[in-house]
């Protein structure tokens, strides 16, 4: 199927009726719609930083190994931690997420992946907390890059609609440009 500016959303490849739902709370119902839903601010995740340099309350972007992946359950908190132990050239670095016990199903042990987050210092030193987290592959999404952030809906993420959107974005071609060529 053939995506066109007049496709609804529930039409393009990997989106359903419960995400197209999801994105007409936006005003989102077709693929024009997409195009003309801007970001509210750009994170700029593009430079790569190694470990050795990173500093406490800083955001970085590394490109890193995965040495270990576990999940556990907090002391006296009814939570689910998920810690990563990422490596590159210059040394080592945990990431830590909290209640997102999926992600050790999605990531693995030997794979090399992007993260970018907040780096803060605890007592045991630096960590990343909940990093954006993105698998190497021919054109980053998510990591790695400048990553427009927009506005969401109640149970939609960032990472769906950065997805659907990079999707329908080679029809930017096809629109009018109204700014006159100088």
């Amino acid at each position: 199927m053939t995506i066109s500016l007049e496709t609804k959303i529930e039409d393009i490849p990997r989106v359903g009726k419960v995400l197209a739902n999801r994105l007409a709370k936006l005003g989102l119902h077709r693929v024009s719609d997409l195009l003309y839903y801007f970001p509210f601010r750009y994170d700029d995740f593009s430079q790569l930083i190694p470990i050795a340099k990173i500093q406490a309350n800083t955001t970085v972007t590394i490109k890193g190994r995965i040495n270990l992946i576990t999940n556990k359950r907090a002391f006296r908190r009814r939570m689910f931690i998920t810690e990563c132990l990422i490596s590159d050239e210059t040394g080592t670095i945990k990431a830590v997420w909290f209640n997102q016990p999926f992600i050790t199903r999605l990531l693995g042990q030997g794979e090399t992946v992007y993260f970018s987050g907040k780096v803060e210092q605890n007592a045991y030193g630096l960590q990343l907390v909940s990093p954006a987290y993105e698998k190497i592959k021919e054109e980053q999404t998510h990591t790695a890059r400048i990553i427009p952030v927009y506005p969401l809906a109640e149970k939609l993420t960032a990472k769906q609609l950065r997805y659907i959107i990079h999707q329908t974005l080679p029809l930017a071609e096809t629109l009018t440009d109204w700014l006159p060529e100088v």
